[in-house]
């Protein structure tokens, strides 16, 4: 397997057509037929179908002799989990459109310059970071697993004939494409069915014969049909995640709540006989490889960010625990094997049970940095509050990193945007001469000096009311930008397959799900809140120095105000359970969720408020310059809602309090504490208590890194000792000696719990 995806390691579009066999002879046959089926004058969503068909008919089908698993079409990078690329079949229709709109309102849909004005922020004053630029989150999607699981694409083209007898001419358009989309995924199965065939008649082993025939009976039935067994379950997941992928030009980044999918026919089969653990097990192992295997993950000097992720644990829609044995096979084999990917997002709360977070702890004490554990307690509310049907919010999962979206009903746009929060209080504070991004190159200004303010509750005021001006006027511009994507990127079998869609006759992109709320990410929260903090307290409480005063400190970036920066570290931080930060960190997440609440997106949603980030704290570091807090020009950021670094605590109870005394329930987002520990002082009972402290204080999300300081220093200088040691950053883990120098140091600098 890990030979053929070598073929795949390309960089640009010659070197793709060079290293793989037939790949440009197919890739022109598919071009030839979409292009003369092309105009710009045929709505998108019609256009994308037929790429769909002109795919389906040409692609030749890729099947490994020794898995039983069908899956690789041969038309994407081995390192893409399905965002679009020009080099092959699932960006054609995108940059088509692109190439038709650039010159008038999309001047600036690769972050061009308008009127000489860089109009992508993040890369001219710090403010945003994600793909805000082209007004549309393309990564972080979720197929409706579920709705295959009870439908098969059968079903799906059932409920598409139907609402066709009642649409209007625009609905039309939505599910003659939806319905074509689908026809062309079955011809895809069709295809490796006839492949598996074909390859069995020369099999050279008995196990390639049996597994060529599981593919050969399988391919028949799935996804056509719903699943009747375990193994036709697993690969109704991945065909159905890598087709997704292949064919939309989407990050599919979820491959499913994998325990409470399959646990019915693993319980059905064991029980009767025909399936064995071990079986069950060696399924599940060779299901989870391909990614590992795909991203070069224990060879390559990279980050080996794969987005993939699979939802473990939790309850299903009618709120009954999922805990099963299906869930400890995955476990056992990701410990065994040391299999990084999908990453288990692991769902818990107060009535999980103690083997479900001992076996997670457990493993995590041995190294296996790789988990995050989502708080259904907290999580199931703050969904329902922001508009879900409990039983749609009880089937939520999490993908990419730990983005939220409600499975088969929901595209949440899951890093829509990233806003640097800590930049926003910085230009209120001392104007950069840069120009802010506004709704449009003709609305380009400076945030105002916040020059005076007689209460703290005054200057507050004034920054929450810029900072809401920040958001709505960025939003708009994207909103305008995203109302249009419908033209540029349609998923017309993605949205087949999501509540909704099929229903109101509209794509995924023109809102028809049932919900259409997008995220918003802050960064920089602690390093925010500590700097409020501080102006409250050295301004106006204590009346060290006046706001102008401060201002003159920070543009010096501290030189000779040493002692006064050290005054203003020892005042009070957020995360170490210090009330008066806590206090205006609650403030200030209920002010963000209210006015994320508060703004439109372009599919008719609103925004959920999130605290989380990917290295946006160490991307935007250059770009903010020194706050309040006593942080200095170009140092690190918090990290979510992890504490700064400027003051280090080892107390993770603290860290839970105050997580707990923000509230950050009052946002429908994800807010993610991230608690570095030491190895060798805990046991597995001793973290899971951790993990239902978090859950009783009402956290959201919590990841941990269980590592030794000493160790890490000495894997860096000595990396061949450490070939397996895996640590967490963002959303993702990987292992440490791959990292580049500033990652690791990095990582070995974060504040260590426990000691």
């Amino acid at each position: 397997m890990a030979d053929f995806y070598d073929r795949f390691w390309f960089t640009n579009e010659d070197e793709a057509f060079a290293s793989v066999p037939g790949l440009k002879k197919i890739c022109e046959a598919i071009y030839k037929d979409f292009d003369a089926s092309y105009s710009s004058d045929t709505p998108a969503v019609t256009v994308k179908a037929r790429l769909h068909r002109a795919v389906a008919e040409h692609f030749e089908p890729v099947i490994f002799p020794h898995s039983p698993f069908f899956y690789e079409m041969g038309l994407r990078r081995a390192n893409n989990w399905g965002t679009p690329d020009k080099s092959v079949p699932n960006g054609r229709l995108l940059h088509k459109r692109f190439d038709r709109l650039r010159g008038r309102e999309w001047d600036n849909i690769d972050g061009e310059e308008i009127n000489g004005k860089s109009m992508n922020p993040f890369d001219s004053i710090g403010l945003f970071a994600g793909p805000e630029t082209k007004g549309f989150d393309i990564d972080h999607h979720c197929p409706g697993y579920s709705r295959l699981f009870e439908k098969g694409v059968n079903g799906l083209l059932g409920e598409i004939r139907e609402a066709k007898k009642s649409a209007g001419e625009a609905g039309l358009v939505f599910l003659r494409a939806a319905e074509e989309s689908c026809e062309a995924v079955l011809l895809i199965a069709d295809k490796f069915a006839l492949k598996a065939a074909e390859m069995l008649r020369g099999a050279a082993d008995e196990e390639s014969a049996k597994y060529l025939r599981m593919i050969e009976n399988c391919a028949k039935r799935i996804p056509k049909n719903p699943p009747e067994s375990f193994y036709e379950g697993l690969c109704m997941l991945w065909f159905v995640r890598e087709v997704t992928a292949t064919l939309e030009g989407v990050g599919v980044s979820v491959v499913g709540h994998v325990d409470r999918l399959l646990y019915p026919f693993y319980k059905k089969e064991t029980e009767a006989g025909s399936l064995c653990r071990a079986e069950a097990k060696h399924l599940l192992t060779v299901w989870m490889l391909p990614t590992d295997i795909k991203f070069k993950i224990g060879n390559s000097y990279n980050y080996a960010e794969t987005s993939s992720c699979m939802t473990l644990g939790g309850c299903d829609k009618n709120g009954e625990t999922v805990f099963n044995d299906v869930t400890l096979l995955i476990l056992e084999s990701q410990d065994e094997h040391g299999i990084l990917n999908p990453k288990p997002n692991c769902r818990f709360g107060a009535g999980s049970p103690r083997e479900y977070t001992e076996t997670i702890s457990a493993m995590m004490l041995r190294g296996k940095n790789n988990f995050a554990l989502f708080n259904d307690d907290a999580l199931i509310p703050a969904l329902v509050s922001a508009g879900r049907d409990v039983a749609d919010a009880r089937l939520y999962v999490a993908g990419g990193c730990q983005e939220l979206m409600c499975e088969g009903a929901e595209h949440s746009a899951g890093v829509y945007c990233t806003l640097n929060t800590a930049r926003v209080l910085d230009l209120c504070l001392r104007p950069s001469g840069s120009a802010f991004i506004g709704c449009g190159p003709d609305n380009i200004e400076e945030l105002p000096k916040i020059i005076e303010a007689d209460t703290f509750e005054i200057f507050y005021g004034k920054f929450i009311a810029e900072f809401k001006r920040v958001l709505e006027n960025s939003m708009s511009r994207r909103r305008e930008l995203g109302k249009r994507w419908h033209e540029i990127h349609p998923c017309p079998f993605f949205s087949a397959t999501i509540e909704g869609c099929v229903k109101n006759g509209r794509d995924y992109t023109q809102g028809g799900a049932r919900y259409n709320d997008s995220t918003l990410c802050l960064s920089g929260f602690a390093t925010t809140v500590d700097s409020l903090s501080a102006i409250k307290k050295a301004v106006y409480d204590d009346k060290l120095l006046s706001l102008e005063q401060l201002n003159s400190v920070l543009a010096n970036d501290w030189a000779d105000d040493e002692q006064l920066r050290q005054t203003l570290i020892k005042y009070p931080k957020y995360g170490r359970g210090e009330t008066e930060a806590d206090e205006i960190g609650n403030r200030f997440i209920g002010d963000f969720s209210r006015i994320a609440r508060s703004i439109e997106n372009e599919r008719g949603g609103r925004f959920n408020a999130s605290v989380f980030v990917y290295a946006t704290y160490s991307l935007f570091a250059p770009f903010t310059r020194a706050t309040p807090d006593g942080r200095k020009s170009g140092d690190l950021l918090s990290q979510s809602i992890s504490p700064s670094r400027l003051r280090p605590t080892t107390s993770i109870t603290d860290s839970i309090r105050s997580a707990g005394a923000a509230r950050f329930t009052q946002s429908s987002g994800i807010s993610v504490l991230d608690a570095q520990m030491p190895l060798g002082r805990f046991a597995p009972e001793n973290v899971a208590d951790i993990i239902y402290g978090f859950a009783a204080h009402g956290g959201t999300c919590i990841q941990f890194n269980f590592v030794s300081a000493d160790e890490l220093r000495d894997a860096k200088l000595h990396p061949e000792k450490y070939p397996g040691l895996t640590v967490r950053l963002y959303g993702m883990s990987a292992y440490f000696v791959y990292l580049p120098p500033y990652a690791q140091d990095e990582v070995i600098n974060r504040n260590m719990y426990g000691n």
